[in-house]
């Protein structure tokens, strides 16, 4: 058994045991790690135990093989984690823990789902419904054990028809993923590595950079990543614990079967570090990280067959031209690792970027110290109050002013793709009136305030219950368009029961202003975390209701359609506040959070 991992469960036994009066067993505190490191990457327990208790951990009777389920936003990805205790799982073990899981979720795409415990069908029904159309059937399966297992050994003869990809993860890769997330040596102080031969190298600098292409043998990139792998060698590229399939296939056939075209067929690596000098046939590298290439390395160094002759790996290697300290070095290294990390599939937002409108409304919004990202991979300057991106912001505008939270939720592309949302979003003038340029400076100031009470529901440092808590965490849309309500109800733009009439469209009167930046006492905070937990409480009781009557299958189902917000949610909302009693209430508890001037 590993000492390192073994420490790490006894400190969550022990966190569990003195700070959240509860017992786990070691197979319980597993699970944990599993999903601390693996997934959320903290190293600090406290930051995500209340969210794996409540929204992840599945293990118990009747899971169906599958201990716990995680959404991976960035990636719009199910991950569910079958883990074993054992350092003595065989790979026939493995495979037949693996089809359980699989078997699972064909039945959970059959909705036949009452063999299984109500933890999982809750959370794993509850991550399924995430999924937007364009990311269905995006799922990824761990299997997590002690035991020296191999990906290799284990996925094959599997049937993954069910699933997007498999991993196996042994007691290593665990071992490795936790000193990476615990390290604070955040480079390499220097090595030297072995190029191909003498003078063979591009170089170019400008004022600011310069840098050189060569071509590193891959046995020297190998003893490398033995000293360095887990120290610093990383430490700029780490992400969650996950391979890609494809490329993780692609690059090991060329390893096994073409290894003199691995130049030719491989994009190769990106190094940044503070100094470099090409000495012959020698690379002398100082304080450095691959900030892009990760995978290729790992695969080039873990791959089986290390006996055959070295090839040449593609290496840029870039350096600023001016001295500089710690703080600028790591600047740097932050701009090199996003711009080298950025190249993914163009997305609908990205064909926005160089539009007239994104350009002026990112100037409009600088001079009230809000940074609008409107390119990906671009590094935000300090100078700023507050940052946001504009897919974000797209999202807010359309759940708030337009009243469609579940097109803002399940189908974030849209409000970029579809020309009708993008002009609803973006194309309103926005730099021609100072009405809305007043209400979108505050929109994005409600949205910190709201960024910054967050962890107190997380954490469940608020009296919520466990459905209020999976609503909190799936339910960001849904509430800014119900403060959108409060905001029409509050200044007079649509009465109450405008709500419950059906031909009165009040989604769509909307009148532009500043609004949030006119109360000025100190318990904004504490007004907002009370509506917050009060419309917690009534979409609460909006679910369940459907859920008893089997119009959904879960909160994410709920909130999936803007059809279900009005016809259901919004409908809550009025037959509530229709008493005059409970309306006056609303407005004079939170009304000053929302009322314009």
């Amino acid at each position: 058994m590993s000492d390192l991992i073994e420490s790490e469960l006894d400190t969550i036994i022990g966190y569990g045991k003195k700070e959240k009066n509860k017992t786990l067993t070691r197979e319980h505190a597993f699970v944990v790690l599993s999903l601390q490191y693996l997934c959320y990457q903290k190293a600090n327990i406290d930051d995500v135990w209340d969210e794996i208790m409540d929204t992840n951990f599945t293990d118990s009777k009747s899971d169906g093989g599958i201990d716990f389920v995680y959404f991976d936003e960035d990636e719009s990805e199910v991950v569910v984690g079958q883990n074993k205790y054992s350092d003595k799982i065989t790979s026939g073990q493995a495979r037949a823990e693996i089809r359980k899981a699989l078997e699972t979720l064909v039945n959970f795409q059959k909705t036949s789902t009452s063999r299984y415990a109500a933890t999982l069908r809750q959370q794993l029904q509850d991550a399924l419904d995430r999924l937007a159309d364009e990311s269905d059937g995006n799922i990824h399966l761990m299997f997590i054990s002690l035991s020296n297992l191999t990906q290799s050994s284990v996925v094959s003869n599997l049937d993954d028809r069910s699933v997007s990809s498999i991993d196996v993860v042994n007691a290593d890769d665990l071992e490795n993923i936790i000193l990476k997330t615990q390290s604070d040596q955040e480079l390499v102080p220097a090595y030297t590595l072995d190029l191909d031969k003498a003078k063979n190298f591009l170089a170019y600098a400008n004022e600011k950079e310069e840098g050189v292409i060569v071509n590193v043998q891959s046995d020297s990139l190998v003893r490398l990543y033995n000293v360095h792998g887990t120290k610093g060698l990383f430490n700029l590229n780490i992400r969650r614990y996950i391979r890609s399939k494809n490329v993780d296939d692609g690059i090991k056939k060329t390893l096994s079967k073409r290894r003199d075209e691995f130049w030719f067929l491989n994009n190769g690596l990106t190094i940044a570090c503070r100094d470099y000098e090409v000495d012959g046939n020698r690379l002398k590298l100082t304080d450095f990280s691959i900030v892009n290439g990760a995978q290729t390395t790992t695969l080039i160094a873990t791959h089986n067959d290390q006996d055959t002759p070295a090839f040449s790996v593609p290496t840029k290697v870039v350096m600023p031209a001016l001295s500089s300290g710690k703080i600028d070095l790591m600047n740097f290294f932050n701009d090199i690792a996003e711009a080298t990390n950025s190249q993914k599939p163009i997305q609908p937002r990205d064909l926005k970027a160089n539009s007239p409108e994104m350009i002026r409304l990112q100037e409009l919004l600088k001079k009230n110290r809000i940074f609008l990202e409107i390119k990906r991979g671009i590094k935000v300057p300090k100078k700023y109050n507050y940052h946001i991106k504009n897919d974000h912001l797209a999202q807010l505008l359309f759940s708030f002013v337009n009243q469609h939270p579940g097109t803002a939720r399940s189908s974030k592309r849209s409000l970029f793709s579809v020309d009708k949302n993008y002009k609803a979003i973006y194309r309103v003038g926005y730099d021609r009136d100072k009405s809305k340029a007043d209400f979108l400076v505050d929109l994005i100031q409600l949205n910190e305030l709201f960024d910054q009470i967050a962890p107190i529901f997380r954490q469940r440092k608020v009296d919520i219950t466990p459905e209020e808590l999976i609503i909190f965490l799936n339910g960001k849309p849904v509430l800014f368009a119900l403060f959108g309500v409060i905001y029409r109800l509050v200044n007079g733009d649509v009465e109450i029961s405008d709500l419950l009439d059906e031909k009165s469209s009040f989604e769509d009167k909307f009148v532009y202003g500043a609004f949030i930046r006119h109360y000025k006492n100190d318990d904004i905070a504490e007004r907002l975390t009370d509506l917050i937990t009060e419309l917690l409480g009534l979409l609460a009781d909006a679910y369940l209701t459907e859920l008893d009557r089997g119009n959904v299958t879960s909160v994410s189902n709920f909130f999936k359609t803007d059809k279900k917000y009005v016809n259901t949610i919004v409908n809550a909302f009025a037959k509530k506040y229709r008493i005059s009693s409970k309306m006056d209430e609303l407005v004079e508890q939170y009304g000053v959070l929302f009322k314009r001037e």
